[in-house]
């Protein structure tokens, strides 16, 4: 159920409604001559329920902070939506604005000659009217909000059963944990549970309002579905009908029902979050709720993560078919199991395998598992389900439709500043209204986004023309508002362009409040003027119906799937007004990386580099774009290099001069990898390593996997090509990449060479080949063995000394050392640790160099072969004698 808020805005439409009734009942009584009594006993009766409803609005909105009973509905503010929707309707009145024509004028003079109520009627409206308002005092008279809402809906009138109370306590089992839980559980449970569609589900609920959708929960196709075992049911709608939302009150509908017998799982597809695409990902969603609702269940879950679990490096080795087999196996722990999942046109390429592996979970002989699934109605997806779904087509009912509108317009004129809406005439609400909920067709989004290009015309007269012409599309209103932004200055319209390119092409999640920075940033610029930044109110007043927060406030985000696939339908021929707002990544990228490349080179970042962890904090804090702009420039600039700004850009970063810009990026670069909740320790590593280690700009360039800085480099100086930093030499950059050095912060010096030598070979591929094909061409020596430079450990003295550990040895000395290495301070731990770094000592006088030295060879020769290198081919051609 939604929150108190949700519920205060719904009965604001209510008021909307109210309020038109009243404007029409007073024209019919200046209409007609003499009007009857009761036409003005219903007036006033109608003011009366329209001001117990602002009240019942304004004590709901006290009670924001407060969760409601989930399991109610309001019945009772249903029955009176319907009520003043019957009064309203016979109530139609055709103004002047509506239609010029003489047949108008004749309807409308044919109205004023005949009120539309008979006296039975008015007997039974009146009544009803005065039951309705009984119910809103009985709620304004409730000392917390679950008695409130429990007087708007039928709950109170079933509470002296002891059964139902009963059942109510059991209400929503699905969403909450039934099993014991240990620390190996929650390990698994966390492992399988990635995506967690509980924020979804908050957010989607966020948006519904209490009063809309029951047209489907209440209706007879849903209830057979909700009550018949195994039962399967496709809602389909076109885009904008709001099936998202629906599908938040269908999983609330379905959690009612749910107890240790009947399960429930849901999950929601998301097109801004690749991770909701994926089948593994939503079956592993599915396998885990299933889990925490019983014992053997979670068994079932265990012997997956058991069986498939490599000990060797933790991680799992998951395929589709042994999740669903696991799925199966867990619903024979139920009675039903009842799954909804919505969204599944917005898995994009994986949308076919997602709905067959869905469907066939679905339509397993014997299966037990109830299935419901929300998507538009696209050809693959309704060649799968067609014959074993039954379907329902989502459009938002017209009474739906109205309420929403209602509400909003109640919502806006409440509004401050440039949001709000201003109508100053109360037959133009009426009017926007009609006008809003005829022409929708179905879509919720699109009366939002009218509403918001109402909102933006000064005058009723210049609302009243808009309403003329209302796009007819979602596509149209969205050129229509790009329409409005091109009428505003230059400078409006490059911050919407650039607003829409991070929101859409950044990597990584980036905060609004770092887009408020970098569309505030100018190629140009060497300071951060504060005074010229957007904030974030700015942004979101100007790019209007196009983007919006985040559920928790943190972040900008498409305001619809359908904005992300209308500004993708855009190219360089949309027209000039249109092309500016093209997706197309070859300009896309160019940008992003020279805005990146820009703020990492203001003039604050240039002066000495900040060593001390609590003061380069409070400058991340001061300058929030620069987590993003360190880690990210690199991968927007990957396919750009041929753009000669970037160029000049990057080498101005890496001069041969090793600037304190460039120390401080290779730090913060490095830092950002970090995975520990050693912050400061990891922090002061990067800092020595790269500042005291000798890394010039050719190790990072290499890391990076930039061939065309390190031609620039080479050519400049070719004598750095095999300088040993603590990153190894620009071979080792190459193999390793800026990553695993990262990660090798993590242990000691000697276990590191273990880690580069068990990399992913897939990562380090990327980007990194061509360089090390460069780099041996240029005459890299290939077989310069790895020497990290870190006196401070005594470990490090066997790997320069080339020695080949026996692995048992050198865990059992970390073992020892570790503790000290870092920072604890008991005299057992250092004197384990000198004892240890005895051993070594000792040791290092009998090691023989040459082992290790040719276990290095053997291990690059092999690196270099698996990146496909050409010119580590040639040479192992040329020296066969180096294989082992």
């Amino acid at each position: 159920m939604a929150d108190p808020l949700s519920i205060a805005g719904s009965i604001a439409g209510l008021v909307a409604i109210a309020d038109t009734i009243f404007t029409r009942i007073y024209r019919y009584t200046k209409a007609v001559k003499g009007a009857a009594k009761e036409i003005q006993t219903l007036g006033s009766e109608i003011t009366t329920l329209s001001s117990l409803l602002r009240n019942l609005e304004l004590v709901l909105k006290e009670y924001e902070e407060d969760t409601p009973d989930a399991n109610l509905r309001l019945h009772h503010i249903n029955s009176c939506r319907e009520t003043l929707l019957k009064i309203r309707d016979k109530l139609e009145w055709k103004n002047s604005h509506e239609s010029g024509s003489s047949k108008s004028n004749l309807e409308a003079t044919m109205r004023k000659l005949k009120w539309p109520f008979s006296g039975s009627e008015m007997k039974s409206l009146l009544s009803d009217v005065e039951t309705h308002k009984s119910t809103i005092n009985a709620a304004l008279a409730g000392d917390n909000l679950s008695m409130t809402l429990r007087a708007l809906s039928r709950q109170d009138e079933m509470s002296k059963d002891i059964k139902h109370l009963k059942t109510e306590l059991e209400t929503r089992w699905a969403m909450e944990t039934h099993i014991a839980l240990t620390g190996q559980r929650q390990e698994i449970l966390q492992f399988f549970g990635e995506v967690d569609p509980k924020t979804y589900h908050r957010t989607n609920l966020n948006f519904h309002h209490p009063l809309t959708g029951l047209w489907l929960t209440e209706g007879n196709t849903f209830k057979a579905w909700l009550h018949t075992r195994n039962s399967k049911l496709w809602l389909s709608g076109i885009p904008g009908a709001g099936k998202t939302v629906l599908a938040a009150c269908v999983v609330e509908e379905v959690m009612k029902q749910s107890s240790s017998t009947r399960a429930v799982a849901y999950f929601y597809c998301d097109y801004k979050d690749v991770r909701t695409q994926s089948s593994i990902n939503i079956f592993s969603s599915i396998a885990t709720q299933l889990a925490k609702q019983n014992e053997k269940a979670f068994d079932h879950l265990q012997n997956l993560y058991d069986k498939y679990q490599l000990k060797d490096n933790g991680t799992l080795s998951l395929e589709i078919s042994t999740l669903a087999m696991t799925v199966s196996q867990q619903s024979s722990c139920f009675e039903d199991v009842s799954i909804v999942i919505d969204g599944l046109d917005e898995c994009g390429i994986h949308t076919v395998d997602v709905v067959q592996s869905l469907a066939s979970l679905a339509t397993n002989s014997g299966s037990n598992i109830r299935a419901l699934f929300l998507s538009r109605d696209e050809y693959d997806i309704r060649e799968l389900l067609q014959h074993a779904f039954g379907h329902v087509g989502i459009a938002a009912h017209k009474e739906d439709l109205e309420l929403y509108v209602a509400a909003e317009i109640e919502s806006r004129q409440r509004n401050v500043g440039r949001e709000r809406l201003r109508i100053r005439s109360s037959e133009l609400k009426d009017h926007i209204i009609k006008s809003l909920v005829n022409g929708a067709d179905g879509m919720f989004r699109w009366a939002a986004c009218q509403l918001d290009l109402l909102s933006g015309l000064p005058t009723d007269a210049a609302k009243r023309q808009a309403l003329k012409s209302l796009p007819p599309t979602l596509f149209k209103t969205y050129e229509r508002i790009l329409e409005r932004i091109s009428e505003s200055d230059s400078s409006v319209q490059e911050m919407v362009q650039n607003t829409l390119k991070w929101i859409l092409h950044s990597r990584d999640k980036i905060s609004a409040v770092q887009i408020c920075e970098a569309v505030s940033v100018k190629e140009s610029d060497t300071i951060l003027n504060k005074e010229s930044l957007y904030e974030q109110e700015d942004i979101l007043l100007y790019c209007s119906s196009l983007i919006r927060l985040s559920s928790n406030g943190k972040y900008f985000e498409s305001a619809h799937f359908t904005v992300k696939e209308f500004l993708e339908s855009l190219s360089e021929s949309s027209g000039p007004l249109l092309a500016p707002y093209s997706q197309a990544k070859d300009h896309i990228h160019p940008y992003l990386a020279k805005i990146c490349l820009t703020y990492i080179k203001l003039d604050v970042f240039r002066r000495d580099v900040i060593e001390d962890f609590d003061a380069w904090q409070d400058q991340q804090a001061q300058y929030p774009f620069r987590v993003h702009a360190v880690h990210h420039w690199v991968d927007y600039a990957k396919h750009a290099w041929n753009n000669e700004t970037i160029l000049a850009h990057a080498r101005e970063l890496f001069c041969r001069s090793k600037t304190s810009t460039f120390l401080s990026w290779a730090r913060d670069y490095i830092y950002s990898f970090h995975e520990s909740q050693y912050e400061n320790v990891i922090f002061r590593q990067a800092t020595e390593h790269i500042f005291m280690g000798r890394v010039n700009p050719l190790h990072m360039a290499s890391a990076i996997g930039c061939v065309e800085l390190c031609k620039w480099l080479l050519d400049l100086d070719c004598t750095t090509i095999d300088q040993v930093s603590s990153i190894g030499t620009p071979i080792h950059c190459t193999l390793i990449g800026a990553y695993w050095y990262a990660r090798g912060l993590m242990v000691p010096d000697n276990e590191f060479e273990d880690i580069w030598m068990d990399l992913d070979f897939a990562y380090r591929k990327e980007g990194r080949a061509e360089v090390l094909d460069l780099l041996i061409k240029r005459g890299a020596n290939i077989f310069v063995p790895y020497r990290p430079i870190n006196v401070d450990h005594p470990l490090v003295k066997l790997v320069k000394a080339g020695g080949k550990l026996d692995f048992n040895v050198m865990g059992w000395l970390m073992a020892n050392f570790e503790r000290t290495y870092w920072g604890y301070s008991s005299g057992t731990h250092v004197d384990a640790a000198r004892y240890a770094k005895e051993t070594v000592e000792a040791l290092i006088a009998n090691l023989n160099q040459n082992t290790q030295e040719d276990c290095v060879k053997s291990g690059l020769l092999e690196f270099a072969l698996e990146m496909r290198s050409s010119a580590a081919i040639e040479l192992v051609k040329n020296n066969v004698h180096f294989i082992r």
